[in-house]
């Protein structure tokens, strides 16, 4: 709201196949209003030839959220997950400070939950151990936790993100192009300014992919046929996860279960507990109770490790 109109701004931002943000379209509206948000969603939906996302994340805004379920009925809709931790650090953020622990076991109960139970079960632990939090706006979050709490969401594709910080971060792109005091007309041409910049940065990295070798972590040929597959960025982020997979060692409990135990006090982004892989090999299918933690499209290392542990040498499709 900060242009010569006072209209809200807000950008639609996707994720391409480097990871990298790009632009679906914008929006001004006069007024933030359900049927305001209809017309809007319902231009996009025409734009993109009545296709509508499978997923959708913005802001705690109520009109967007019954606008969402009208236009976009089969869509997934997620609250902003930085949104609602900002929000919460302004509400309580006097009983973190007065509750020594309080924060880490938080976290630990919305990061580590892996089913909609579990959280359920940590939650009301949480609320045992800590008596000063009832009646405050912890309530508040546990009243709508189904729609930011990633266990809820582990059955969907999230790519690289719980939050709308792309967005935020394209606000951040737009202010350097843009005047707030011109017209409408001068917000286009610079916004056109901006859309060629995007596509160049995206013809740099399809070029990066295409010419420039990187050094591979291993010689296992999972990595190698990764390498082949995944774009340059995404190979970096696959890498990473799969340079993960000597910190768990694989013990197979049953016929199509493994369980990895981690042979350290605590691995970055896992923490310290087991986790459990279903693997029907025969028919090319696995997963782990891990997949909440939403490692997007790249698969987690404790299927990775499996892969190792029982020799296969390809990523099944």
């Amino acid at each position: 709201m900060t242009n010569m109109y006072n209209m809200p701004f807000a950008p639609f931002i996707g994720i391409n196949l480097h990871g990298q943000s790009f632009m679906l379209g914008c929006m001004f509206v006069r007024q933030e209003m359900e049927t305001s948000f209809d017309w809007v969603f319902g231009a996009f939906l025409e734009a993109m030839n009545e296709r509508a996302p499978d997923n959708i994340t913005t802001d705690q805004d109520v009109a967007m959220k019954e606008s969402i379920k009208n236009i976009f009925p089969t869509s997934v809709h997620r609250y902003c997950r930085w949104h609602i931790m900002k929000k919460a650090q302004e509400k309580v953020g006097w009983l973190l400070g007065r509750n020594p622990g309080l924060s880490e076991d938080f976290n630990l109960c919305v990061d580590f939950s892996f089913t909609p139970d579990e959280f359920e079960q940590n939650w009301a632990v949480l609320m045992m151990k800590y008596e000063a939090i009832t009646h405050t706006h912890f309530e508040k979050l546990y009243e709508y936790r189904n729609t930011w709490v990633p266990c809820y969401f582990k059955h969907r594709f999230f790519s690289f993100l719980q939050s709308t910080q792309r967005s935020e971060g394209f606000n951040a792109v737009l202010k350097r192009y843009v005047n707030p005091h011109k017209s409408i007309l001068n917000f286009v041409k610079q916004y056109h300014k901006i859309q060629t910049h995007i596509l160049v940065k995206e013809g740099c990295n399809d070029y990066r992919t295409e010419h420039l070798d990187l050094d591979m972590w291993s010689q296992f040929p999972i990595e190698k046929q990764a390498y082949k597959t995944y774009t340059r960025d995404l190979y970096c982020k696959f890498r990473d996860e799969f340079s993960m997979i000597g910190r768990y060692n694989a013990f197979q409990i049953c016929v199509e279960t493994f369980e990895l135990k981690p042979n350290m006090e605590w691995v970055v982004k896992y923490g310290s507990r087991n986790y459990l892989v279903l693997a029907k090999i025969p028919e090319g299918q696995f997963s782990c109770e891990c997949t909440k933690m939403e490692r997007d499209d790249i698969l987690c290392c404790h299927i990775l490790k499996v892969f190792t542990h029982i020799g296969l040498d390809v990523i099944p499709e």
